[in-house]
């Protein structure tokens, strides 16, 4: 019996040795993969780390970039209300031209026909003027005409007043005559009377 219970307690102690090694193999086996595991959840937490560094400083640029781009929105939204100030001015100074173009060629179709009439009554003063001095010279012949006639029948009165005057003075010597012929008669009539 006593054989019986060593080579029990043998096959026991073999069995647990057997447990023993298995479940020390198995330590050995989960310690190799605990620090294999470790070495990977090391390996992952310096990952992590990295891409959680990368990531804020992805999370600061985006910050930064969505910052940059409210302020180039902002800047776009100021230059597109400058922009349509400006198209506004433009059509402002577009419609001025056009209205001053208008103006203008209203003005010069008005100062053209008025320097056309201008012109003719030019032409009419010219043609008028013209004539006149036409008439003028006319006038001028005609002056020089009755000038030339004037003077003749100025010569031809003095002539006629010469000879006027002489037969004046011959008629007022013949009156002396008559008369004093008279005075003698009648002083003679009384003396005979």
């Amino acid at each position: 019996m006593l054989d019986k219970k060593n080579k029990e307690e043998s096959r026991v102690a073999i069995e647990l040795r057997k447990h023993y090694e298995q479940a020390k193999a198995r330590s050995e086996k989960l310690s190799s993969e605990k620090a294999q595991m470790e070495a990977q959840l090391k390996k992952l937490l310096g990952q992590f780390l990295i891409q959680r560094k990368a990531l804020e400083v992805s999370i600061q640029k985006n910050k930064k970039l969505s910052e940059e781009v409210g302020q180039i929105r902002a800047k776009q939204l100021e230059h597109e209300e400058t922009k349509k100030q400006h198209s506004r001015l433009v059509e402002n100074f577009e419609d001025e031209i056009s209205s001053l173009k208008s103006r203008f060629r209203k003005e010069k179709e008005s100062l053209e026909a008025e320097l056309q009439e201008k012109r003719h009554a030019v032409q009419r003063q010219a043609s008028e003027i013209k004539e006149l001095n036409t008439k003028i010279t006319n006038f001028r012949l005609r002056e020089e005409e009755f000038e030339t006639k004037i003077k003749t029948l100025w010569a031809e009165q003095e002539r006629k007043s010469k000879s006027y005057q002489k037969d004046i003075q011959q008629i007022h010597e013949n009156y002396r005559n008559v008369t004093s012929t008279a005075a003698e008669a009648e002083a003679r009539l009384n003396m005979y009377k």
